[in-house]
């Protein structure tokens, strides 16, 4: 896979596999048809033009991929269109935890610039859905992590990952979103406690009770 250094967040995909699709069907070299309203949803690849690359999660559990990422695989491959298909040409497929490592190897650490971003998000018409879409973290989540624990829960449509970085600086976070394009993202979290800070600052300058109520959230009890 194309790892990239000295970025903060890495975003990728989630496929449903169904309609009498399995999970082997996606093998490097094959060229399999994509379901464009059950895999993806409704209309997702629309904007993908030939030649587009594409990384995805297969998911063939449902709600359960949180809890079974260790047995999870991700595709790399090329979109294609044929007629009215939509297809992807496989070039690879690894271990989510092989992806995990490559990915999170050059992040840097910028969770504190999640947070700033994710409450400056609140003053786009758009944001709450954006917020919803990806969020954040709860702090105790992250603490869990820090010491050496993993934290895995649902909030909403999405599914939430806290667990130690394989070198042992902090903990990835890991955030799946619904069978969408770019609809899951990680990244790297270092220190707990400026996590934390910076969540406070963020419920201290809350600008009304909707934004209230969402850092309330994430802050420990």
């Amino acid at each position: 896979m194309p790892w990239q250094t000295g970025i903060v967040v890495v975003r990728f995909s989630r496929y449903r596999v169904c309609n009498g699709q399995k999970s082997s069907d996606f093998v490097p070299l094959a060229t399999v048809d994509l379901d464009p309203y059950d895999g993806f949803f409704d209309q997702a690849l629309d904007a993908k033009r030939e030649g587009d690359l594409l990384c995805f999660v297969l998911d063939d559990v449902g709600r359960d991929l949180a809890r079974k990422l260790g047995q999870a695989s991700v595709i790399l491959g090329t979109f294609m269109r044929s007629g009215w298909r939509t297809q992807v040409a496989i070039e690879q497929r690894i271990s989510f935890a092989d992806y995990l490592e490559g990915a999170t190897a050059g992040l840097r650490d910028e969770s504190s610039a999640q947070v700033r971003a994710a409450s400056a998000s609140w003053r786009d018409p758009y944001g709450g859905r954006l917020l919803a879409r990806f969020g954040l973290p709860s702090c105790n989540a992250v603490e869990q992590a820090a010491t050496g624990g993993e934290a895995n829960y649902r909030r909403g449509v999405r599914d939430v990952v806290v667990r130690p970085a394989a070198n042992g600086e902090g903990c990835i976070a890991i955030l799946l979103g619904s069978n969408d394009i770019n609809s899951c993202q990680l990244f790297r979290i270092a220190d707990a406690d400026r996590y934390r800070e910076a969540v406070v600052a963020a419920a201290e300058s809350a600008e009304d009770i909707e934004q209230v109520e969402y850092w309330s959230t994430l802050l420990p009890e």
